[in-house]
């Protein structure tokens, strides 16, 4: 796949990102770091932290107030094929799918194990 680097929104003149998820200043890449909840984000700036995957979702589909979901469920993988906008309901049914929804004894509050459930049920 051919790189394809365009202006980054509000940052046009500084800074590009590409459509395979990479963002670049006038004199190099930019090294992103991981921040909580998994997502790849990187400094543009004094004090302007942005996550990359909503710069390449607003560079290449245009700036929206939507969520931008990972179509594989991998929050570090910020191509622009793998990622759509969506909202609240589409997040959920990709948790669903890519089997990330928390449910059951995986649960934070859980205070049952799936095998004391299945005795309690016995």
């Amino acid at each position: 796949m051919t790189e394809i680097w365009r202006d980054v929104v509000g940052f046009e003149e500084s800074y590009q990102v590409s459509n395979i998820g990479r963002v670049r200043s006038k004199s190099r890449v930019l090294k992103p770091v991981r921040i909580t909840g998994g997502y790849l984000a990187v400094s543009l700036g004094y004090n302007k932290q942005r996550t990359v995957h909503r710069l390449v979702a607003a560079a290449f589909f245009g700036a929206s107030t939507q969520m931008v979901l990972h179509k594989d469920g991998d929050r570090q993988n910020n191509a622009v094929q793998n990622l759509y906008y969506g909202d609240g309901f589409d997040n959920a049914a990709d948790a669903i799918r890519h089997g990330t929804q928390v449910k059951g004894a995986r649960q934070h509050a859980a205070k049952l194990t799936d095998d004391i459930v299945k005795s309690i049920r016995t």
